[in-house]
């Protein structure tokens, strides 16, 4: 019953998301309409009913509870991605095939991501250490490349963030191309987590700073953002809640957004909020597929592996070919999930990227296995629906930091286990019930926590 009673409150929450989704397109229509989103009427009434049944059913296969830092990223990043886009899809009157390719996609991702997997016990001694000073010690770098880029300022218009980027784009040396992406998205998460769980304020100040001025020296608004997704997944790692929470939190955020612009005059926070954090990358994806169906696929020949062997088929990256496309040739749209798969290889390209993802997320569960109580192995996952949203997957993967990210969560010392815990983890992992693993993993491990802080 109480299974049964978890998952009807979470189909609800996401329900009542999709509402918010609907709701809230109709409000970026009518503001930013501008920018190419719109309403085709009569809004087809099949649609609906087709994006109600299929988040019924793919809702039978997300976590219950948050209780890894995977079920945190495949929750928050499903909400994101396919809900935002199954209003859009439906109220814009995109193709059908569109939709069914996107529910193939999380469904792959869904199915493999629960496979279960026991990788080697095999730690390390050391290896928490050697990370968290190897950390700090690229802090530092990153804080002297920041320095030495002389585009230093205590302030940043939200207006110039663009002009901030391109700068730091053409001027910027390449190891602070990678290094700032790891810093913003893996390390300094790492260690805002540890020092939040040491309680030392000093260096939740310092950290907190650096990650702002990596914002005022790229322009890139994630960044600013990261300190507040590492507070959020914090909570997660002390409250584990039911999914639930994930939709119903996301609505409340909309209806905020829209608030705070009836307050202020303005339409900043629903521009962030809303039209870049939910429905531009729902535009940008269907802008994809629509693309890549009538021209030539890529196929990996733009990506950093097999550049140069293979013919790349444009003259300009596929997020100018995009930008193109949409009337906006100066603009680059980034984007990832279904549309990376299908710019490179079509129908079949989406996939494999579905269940690739679902390895990666899947890989994750099994790295953070018996690190669940660690703060830090939660908080190196923070960035990671951001990333994989708008960034190509083996861009997500290496530039961003996500297998950075892994490592790092992989050298946080794991719990120690009783035999009979142990023989019972092994008998939930065998039946594919990685729930219930986490669960036992968070009983009776206040020891454990204790000692790690020490």
């Amino acid at each position: 019953m109480a299974h049964q009673g978890s998952f009807f409150l979470g189909l609800t929450g996401q329900l009542l998301w999709l509402l918010c989704c609907i709701w809230s397109y109709v409000v970026v229509v009518r503001e930013f309409g501008y920018e190419g989103f719109v309403i085709v009427a009569p809004v087809g009434a099949m649609k609906l009913i087709v994006v109600v049944l299929g988040l019924v059913g793919l809702s039978l296969l997300l976590p219950r509870r948050l209780a890894n830092p995977a079920d945190y990223v495949v929750v928050v990043l499903f909400d994101i991605s396919f809900v935002p886009f199954s209003a859009f899809w439906a109220l814009s009157n995109q193709p059908w095939w569109q939709w069914f390719l996107m529910m193939a996609y999380w469904g792959l991702v869904l199915l493999v991501s629960r496979l279960p997997i026991r990788l080697p016990a095999y730690y390390v001694k050391g290896a928490q250490n050697t990370m968290f000073l190897v950390a700090n010690g690229l802090v530092v770098l990153g804080a002297i490349l920041i320095v030495a880029g002389g585009h230093l300022t205590l302030r940043l218009p939200l207006s110039d963030v663009y002009a901030v980027r391109a700068l730091w784009a053409s001027e910027g040396s390449g190891m602070s191309m990678y290094l700032f992406p790891w810093l913003a998205n893996a390390l300094l998460p790492l260690l805002l987590a540890h020092a939040w769980k040491n309680r030392r304020l000093g260096d939740l100040l310092v950290l907190g700073f650096t990650a702002y001025m990596l914002f005022t020296s790229t322009g890139m608004k994630a960044y600013l953002v990261m300190p507040v997704l590492v507070v959020l997944v914090l909570v997660f790692a002390e409250w584990r809640p039911s999914s639930s929470l994930m939709p119903i939190g996301l609505g409340f955020f909309a209806g905020a957004m829209i608030l705070l612009d009836k307050v202020t005059r303005t339409l900043t926070w629903s521009s962030l909020g809303l039209r870049r954090s939910l429905f531009v990358p729902a535009r940008l994806t269907s802008a994809y597929l629509e693309f890549f169906a009538t021209n030539p696929l890529v196929r990996l020949s733009d990506s950093i592996l097999l550049r140069g062997w293979l013919t790349y088929p444009y003259s300009v990256p596929v997020p100018h070919v995009i930008g193109a496309f949409l009337g906006q040739p100066g603009t680059g749209d980034n984007n990832g999930l279904v549309s990376d798969g299908f710019a490179n290889f079509g129908i079949v390209g989406s996939l494999v990227w579905g269940a690739l993802l679902g390895i990666l997320i899947m890989l994750l569960r099994a790295t953070a296995g018996r690190r669940e109580n660690r703060p830090e192995a939660w908080a190196v996952t923070a960035m990671w629906p951001v990333i994989l949203l708008s960034s190509a997957l083996t861009t997500s993967l290496l530039t961003h930091g996500l297998a950075l990210g892994l490592l790092a969560a992989w050298s946080l010392s794991p719990e120690r286990l009783t035999g009979g815990e142990e023989r019972r983890i092994t008998k939930d992992s065998s039946h594919g019930d990685p729930e219930s693993v986490a669960r036992l993993r968070h009983v009776g491990t206040k020891v454990a926590l204790t000692d790690a802080r020490k």
